[in-house]
């Protein structure tokens, strides 16, 4: 797993209170001066493309079962989301500059081509940042700072109940925080392609399950 660690922090010690505090005080200011809005889009964007692409490579080596398709593709997405969480983790874990500005780069490149696919992608964008927006709603970005501290100050040793604890294990914290939702969503989305392939046997994919069910409907 991705390790991003500062310099020096090694010999640094804390007991409980003074990681709490330690803790505080980095999320307020990364909720403040850097909230992670285009990033968990990019996350929410990144999720879709891999779940998407390894149904699709399932379809094509025979796998029919959409509530299997879904399963698989769900621990995929999970997993691109850990990744991808890992690689923030680096930007969020640097000290910033003062000359840095808000230390992000909102900008990019120019999106050619002709106006249905400005529209799609515009589209895509849209549900991306949507989702950001409802992550947000529910603690999200708190929890991705909270995470990204433990990167941030890996190696701190803190003493909890005169236990020593080292810092550093980020993506176990992220795990914990998130394996419950994760898990409600894979039970939802193998429910519903459940559901569509037993009402529709013929069906090898939701699409197809979904046009058959309209057709059936008119």
């Amino acid at each position: 797993m991705l390790q991003p660690k500062h310099e020096g922090l090694h010999s640094m010690s804390w007991d409980a209170r003074k990681e709490e505090k330690e803790k505080r005080r980095f999320v307020d200011e990364g909720l403040d001066k850097r909230p992670p809005v285009v990033a968990t889009g990019v996350f929410f964007l990144a999720m879709w493309l891999s779940g998407w692409a390894c149904s699709a490579i399932l379809v094509s080596q025979g796998v029919y079962s959409i509530p299997a398709r879904y399963a698989i593709s769900t621990v995929v997405s999970y997993g691109v989301f850990i990744w991808s969480v890992g690689i923030w983790c680096q930007h969020a874990a640097k000290p910033r500059k003062p000359s840095s500005g808000s230390g992000w780069d909102l900008g990019g490149p120019d999106v050619g081509g002709d106006g249905e696919g400005c529209l799609i992608v515009l589209a895509v964008l849209a549900i991306a940042l949507l989702l950001s927006g409802i992550f947000w709603w529910v603690g999200g970005y708190a929890m991705l700072f909270e995470v990204a501290f433990e990167a941030a100050f890996a190696g701190t040793i803190v003493y909890r109940t005169n236990k020593p604890h080292m810092l550093g294990n980020w993506w176990e914290t992220l795990i914990r925080r998130t394996w419950l939702p994760a898990l409600f969503i894979a039970v939802l989305l193998i429910a519903l392609g459940a559901k569509l392939q037993h009402d529709n046997p013929e069906a090898k994919t939701l699409a197809q399950a979904i046009k058959a069910r309209r057709s059936i409907q008119k």
